[in-house]
């Protein structure tokens, strides 16, 4: 039998009796109460401006993944898949598609900014126009249509120098102008943020769309500085843009300066699209794992690639800074992935959102039911499931079109079983100003952890000991807190409220 004490501070003032714990096995095991007589429901208005849980796919266009099929289809053929799309999402109950405009410096929409896109008209030429065509289709039924922008890729095809991939761009195209871009080692050629130019033009794209166009908003995803690769020798490729690092005088380190030309790109974009209107929307997909965490980072459980520090993207930043509408994360994995378990990562995405304005909308690896995973079925549906128990969730977007249209192992049916029915999100309303533990018997011994249940208001994000906690709908928490031998002190602050939990052990 262990024995625990407990004291709580409000404001350093004690409020409660010193009193004693003792547990048992039977003790371990804690439940929340969904129906917790604090909850009352007003609806939350989510991406789209509507206040159902936000269902969708990412049509791709690079490569012709999803659309258009090939090349120089006729006008009819064209529209033929676009209808094609746009019942699929409806007959899987969705309302939301992501749709891939601007895959390489290019458009598959009518732009004076950009060529028309390889994947749509090899002669340059746009003898239709698919975004104009798919936003009509979206506002006869309902769906919300966002534009969907690679910023900053400009070639695809890896060549051996860069004089070699100018020759596959199309007249007009940004990346013939050697000053605004880079030749990575992959054997592409990148938009080089660090260019003040290259932002401007991204944001002139956002622009033209925003500005033409019938569409609920803009998203990015995941690709900003190249994604690394080394040479024979297993060393990574160096990206060059020392020329404009150089002149900003190196008042930073340059991973610092790079992820500081993202953050201002992301800002400019947001600011450009709110210019259209309040109501229309700004995200971004990054890559799933912001950080590993190395104990001081705040980063996630996991062991993986890291989109701050390979990919200079910190969407920690913009959510802080308040200049994206919602993150998709691109959370590609299994729920007991060992690496990088979705479970882990909807829980770190959730707390880095939670008490903000920022919507979570998850990405969910669809395409790998097609071939990348052993006995995916009712994978999708377990994540769905997970994800709908979090605070800052407000929907899914599924990528991997095809995998849903021929229903690769199961994709479709998971699909249709996680949005068989209609879910909106509700948020408490006239909640105490508080943080409320559950009661002291929730407060349970557990080896050198103490786990406490409670709820606290969901407008703030709730954090101990400076630390963001991940909570459930509703502003409920469950949390397990490492003790170590004598005193412990936690300290829980969610607005204006704080608490001071002291433990010794």
């Amino acid at each position: 039998m262990k024995k625990l004490y407990l004291r709580i501070l409000s404001f350093v003032v004690l409020i409660s009796v010193f009193m004693l714990y003792s547990c048992s096995d039977e003790d371990l095991n804690l439940t929340l109460d969904p129906n917790s007589p604090f909850t009352s429901a007003t609806a939350i208005s989510p991406v789209g401006n509507v206040c159902e849980e936000v269902r969708g796919v990412w049509i791709a266009s690079v490569y012709n993944i999803n659309f258009p099929s090939a090349p120089d289809l006729p006008e009819d053929k064209l529209k033929e898949e676009l209808k094609g799309i746009v019942d699929t999402v409806l007959s899987h109950n969705m309302n939301t598609i992501f749709f891939q405009v601007h895959p390489a410096s290019d458009a598959l929409y009518n732009s004076d900014i950009f060529p028309v896109s390889e994947y749509l008209y090899s002669d340059g030429i746009l003898h239709f126009d698919p975004l104009g065509y798919m936003s009509e289709l979206c506002r006869e039924n309902g769906i919300s249509l966002f534009a969907w922008i690679n910023p900053l890729r400009v070639s695809v095809s890896p060549a051996e120098t860069r004089a070699d991939a100018k020759t596959q761009l199309p007249a007009g195209s940004p990346g013939l102008d050697d000053d605004l871009c880079v030749f990575y080692g992959d054997g592409k050629l990148y938009l080089n943020c660090g260019n003040e130019d290259v932002l401007t033009l991204v944001a002139n794209a956002v622009d033209e769309i925003m500005s033409r166009y019938d569409v609920d908003g803009i998203v990015f995803d995941d690709y900003f500085y190249p994604y690394p690769v080394a040479d024979n020798s297993g060393v990574i490729y160096e990206f060059d843009d020392n020329t404009y690092y150089d002149a900003s005088n190196k008042k930073m380190s340059l991973d610092d300066w790079r992820r500081n030309n993202v953050n201002n790109l992301i800002e400019l974009c947001y600011r450009t699209v709110k210019s259209h209107g309040s109501d229309k929307k700004f995200g971004v997909a990054p890559f799933g794992i912001w950080q590993n965490n190395d104990g001081t980072n705040g980063g996630s459980d996991t062991s993986g690639m890291e989109a701050y520090n390979d990919l200079y993207c910190d969407a920690s930043a913009w959510i802080k800074g308040k200049y994206v509408d919602f993150i998709s994360p691109q959370l590609y994995w299994k729920c007991t992935d060992s690496a990088a378990p979705f479970t882990e990562l909807a829980k770190f995405w959730n707390s880095l959102t939670d008490g903000t304005e920022v919507e979570l909308i998850i990405s969910h690896g669809l395409y790998r039911y097609d071939n990348d995973w052993d006995s995916p079925s009712g994978e999708l549906l377990r994540q769905i499931n997970a994800a709908r128990d979090h605070i800052s969730y407000r929907g899914s977007m599924l990528y991997g079109y095809a995998a849903l249209e021929k229903n690769a192992s199961g994709a479709s049916n998971d699909t249709l079983s996680a949005f068989s029915d209609q879910v909106y999100y509700y948020s408490p309303s006239d909640i105490p100003k508080d943080i409320l533990f559950s009661s002291f018997d929730d407060a349970v011994l557990e080896g050198d952890s103490v786990i406490f249940s409670g709820m606290s208001n969901p407008d703030y994000p709730l954090v101990v000991n400076g630390q963001n906690v991940t909570r459930k709908r509703g502003g409920y928490f469950e949390l397990v807190l490492t003790l170590q031998d004598g005193e412990n002190i936690f300290t829980f602050t969610c607005g204006d409220a704080l608490k001071k939990v002291r433990i010794i052990k």
